[in-house]
């Protein structure tokens, strides 16, 4: 067994470095997280041949295939299974939402606006709907439409514009207003 390599001095890398290097520095080689774990649980087997069998081993190799196990362990809870052995990494989507005030500060309620349509639902607006204007790029939506589209997304559905950004301007505005209007 070669000797171990102090490259990073954090335990963690300098035994990713020492005992998986594949995934340091080749990892264009794994074309799957599956490869990945295949190659982990190698690496494992012709490291450490004998844990757990004849030979104890002494406490530094002891430490190291603690740091083996978590690293499989802990590529494990990153890959969802779907039974049919595979694996899909970070398979868990994030939901980004804007909140209600964020959604009031981006945009406006309109109403007798028609002749357009409502890009979420594809209705003709009418005169009698509600219409939510956003501010920044100026599109019209149903109220309700927009209002379940940004349960799901903070960007308009037509220019992809971030509703939470007109918070952000807004309050910078103000900020910049206050400073202009006091005395120097």
């Amino acid at each position: 067994m070669p000797a171990y390599e102090v490259a990073y001095g954090v335990r963690l890398l300098d035994d990713v470095h020492n005992y998986f290097p594949a995934l340091l520095y080749s990892q264009g080689r794994f074309m799957s997280t599956n490869q990945i774990l295949h190659y982990i649980r190698y690496q494992i087997m012709t490291q450490f041949p004998r844990h757990g069998r004849i030979m104890p081993l002494n406490r530094a190799v002891d430490e190291s295939l603690a740091s083996a196990e978590f690293i499989l362990n802990l590529l494990n809870n990153f890959v969802i299974h779907d039974g049919t052995g595979t694996g899909t990494a970070f398979a868990a989507p994030v939901i980004v939402r804007a909140t209600p005030a964020q959604i009031n500060e981006g945009s406006e309620i309109v109403r007798d606006i028609s002749g357009s349509n409502c890009a979420v639902c594809q209705d003709v607006i009418v005169e009698a709907d509600t219409c939510r204007r956003l501010r920044a790029c100026r599109h019209i939506y149903h109220q309700s439409c927009i209002d379940q589209w940004y349960r799901r997304s903070v960007r308009c559905p037509t220019c992809r514009h971030d509703i939470r950004e007109a918070a952000a301007s807004a309050d910078a505005g103000a900020a910049a207003a206050a400073v202009a209007d006091s005395p120097m």
